[in-house]
């Protein structure tokens, strides 16, 4: 993980306020809900099917002017989805579900953990 650099594309260095990591365990059973890239199916008309996202390591709760998200990223630090909350109690439930027995605890992250950092610091910190 050294000299890996991450680009958590919602993540703002200036809203830090609050952050949250929780690290998912690696299973080769997937529960029914998938993150994908494109339409789904029953809007697609057959132009393109959603490109499956890999399965995440771990997911970050953060916020912005926008909202609450819910990020989702690979060991490498790849996207592997989000979604928009209206609040941390609304994300954590999300992940929750969509996790069920696979979530590790939630951790803040303190303020000194640099984006770069995040993925190694879920690591380091699951319970």
């Amino acid at each position: 993980m050294c000299g890996m650099t991450l680009t958590f594309s919602t993540f703002s260095n200036r809203m830090r306020e609050m952050r949250y990591v929780a690290t998912i365990r690696q299973t080769d059973l997937h529960p029914s809900t998938r993150h994908a890239i494109g339409l789904p199916i029953e809007l697609a008309n057959g132009i393109a099917e959603p490109t499956p996202m890999p399965w995440p390591f771990v997911v970050l709760i953060h916020h912005n002017q926008s909202g609450i998200f819910l990020d989702r990223y690979t060991r490498d630090g790849q996207p592997a989805g989000d979604t928009w909350h209206k609040s941390v109690a609304e994300a954590k439930e999300q992940a929750a579900e969509e996790y069920d027995g696979m979530l590790g605890q939630w951790i803040e992250v303190p303020d000194d953990v640099q984006e770069d950092r995040l993925i190694a610091f879920a690591s380091e910190n699951s319970r």
